[in-house]
């Protein structure tokens, strides 16, 4: 079971976080959770607003974050907050420090309506990582 969080974060311009506790659990199967390495206890569904995002994650669709992955290890599709905003959005790592941590990063929409960002420096300071989207559940 992963819990869903009566919160939403923005494929957009940004959404404050609400502050919630868990609504209802949706079940997974354990092989699919075993394969993709996600822990049920470490991952939580959030619900997506905006169309930055699409079409491949529409707006008012479940992702599953996988909070363990907060680091920018590899490129992918992350939640995120910058000050008191969340947000889902592909990040790219573009440069490295010799700890392997990034040193700059682009913030890349899907939608092509949305132009990508690139921090760098002290900007990258502004950035926390929650983790890793590895699912998407939407209605057709």
């Amino acid at each position: 079971m992963v819990s869903r969080m009566d919160l939403s974060v923005s494929a957009g311009t940004g959404l404050v976080p609400v502050e919630g506790a868990a609504g209802e659990s949706l079940a997974f199967s354990r092989r699919w959770l075993l394969k993709n390495r996600i822990n049920s206890d470490l991952a939580v569904l959030v619900r997506v607003r905006g169309d930055s995002m699409a079409p491949g994650i529409a707006d008012g669709a479940l992702v599953l974050v996988h909070l363990p992955e907060m680091s920018l290890a590899v490129e992918g599709v992350y939640a995120f907050t910058r000050g008191e905003s969340a947000f889902i959005k592909r990040l790219v790592p573009v440069a490295r420090n010799k700890d392997g941590r990034p040193s700059a990063l682009v913030i890349l929409s899907d939608n092509p309506a949305y132009p990508p960002e690139s921090l760098s420096g002290p900007e990258m300071n502004s950035i926390r990582i929650v983790g890793r989207v590895r699912c998407v559940i939407a209605t057709l």
